[in-house]
């Protein structure tokens, strides 16, 4: 009997501990009302995504400034699996990002086929990577793109991302950034005394440059550590400084001009860029001045203000 009466207790106290399904359903929805972001918003706001973008900076790159609609560099280096992550920089060719990720996931004609799959694409925004406004993005000189970056929906997006998978199950990340090329190299890669494995160096007539990008160069005085490769065209444009040529020329049919490139390979043993700026840096002044470089006073150096990763 005793037995019993404890059992009947034992189930009053389950069923009290039980919730029906209407109340459930209210307690879903009072949890939900409590909660002011949405999924998306809530890993943005966590860092989820800016550690992933940061993880893949930190594999290795190919670097286009001045990319345009060009997906043949993208193409040639992520068939080849030599790198990990394009990133792709233009300030006055936002309208063409969609393309990019378009043509490189079915290429217009040969020599290249059909190797990659979009996975997923978001935006990318200043904060993602660890800044607090676009205008980190930005020389203090005007450019070009300085009246396209006011008219964005979203004041903080500074270009579009995409993840790619290959044919063999490798998965390539696709950014693609609609700011000023070298204050970008400087961000993701100058300021840290990193490299990308690759740049491409091409004028394409100089179009809307401020500045070149060939030679003796402020880009190549951007990279303190400079990268193993240079992938450079023949209109209007020569190497940097200490880089020999390592393969013959070959027409990329989507530049602009049809341009012929040729792959150079640093020379130096060291992979120090002796003639950087960034090399008497404090890590703190906002601006640097050289004597070489008189120019270079115009980029901004200060580090991000906000680390999400």
């Amino acid at each position: 009997m005793d037995g019993d009466l404890e059992h009947t207790n034992q189930v009053n106290e389950h069923e009290q501990g039980r919730v029906c399904p209407e109340c459930a359903a209210v307690r879903w929805q009072d949890t939900e009302s409590d909660c002011a972001l949405s999924a998306n918003l809530y890993l943005r706001e966590h860092g989820h995504l800016s550690q992933t973008l940061h993880t893949a900076l930190a594999g290795p790159c190919l670097f286009y400034p001045g990319a345009g609609g060009d997906i043949d560099p993208a193409l040639l280096f992520a068939n080849n699996g030599a790198v990990s992550t394009v990133v792709y920089a233009d300030y006055i060719a936002e309208y063409q990002c969609g393309d990019v990720f378009h043509n490189f996931e079915h290429p217009p004609g040969p020599p290249f086929g059909a190797s990659w799959k979009m996975l997923e694409t978001g935006a990318l925004r200043a904060d993602d990577f660890g800044f607090a406004t676009p205008d980190a993005y930005y020389p203090n000189v005007s450019t070009f793109g300085d009246d396209q970056r006011k008219n964005r929906v979203d004041a903080m997006e500074i270009g579009a991302w995409a993840r790619f998978r290959g044919r063999g199950g490798q998965v390539l990340s696709f950014f693609y950034f609609f700011t000023e090329a070298i204050q970008t190299y400087l961000n993701l890669w100058g300021l840290n005394g990193r490299a990308p494995l690759a740049v491409v160096v091409q004028n394409h007539g100089l179009g809307g440059l401020w500045t070149r990008l060939d030679g003796d160069c402020l880009l190549y005085a951007a990279a303190k550590r400079l990268p193993k490769y240079l992938y450079v065209g023949d209109i209007g444009s020569e190497p940097w400084p200490g880089y020999r040529r390592v393969s013959k020329e070959g027409i990329n049919r989507n530049s602009q001009y049809r341009s012929r490139r040729a792959l150079f390979r640093a020379e130096a043993p060291s992979p120090l860029n002796p003639h950087s700026p960034l090399n008497v840096w404090d890590g703190r002044s906002e601006s640097i001045h050289s004597d070489r470089y008189p120019e270079f006073h115009v980029f901004k150096t200060t580090p991000p203000t906000v680390w999400r990763w």
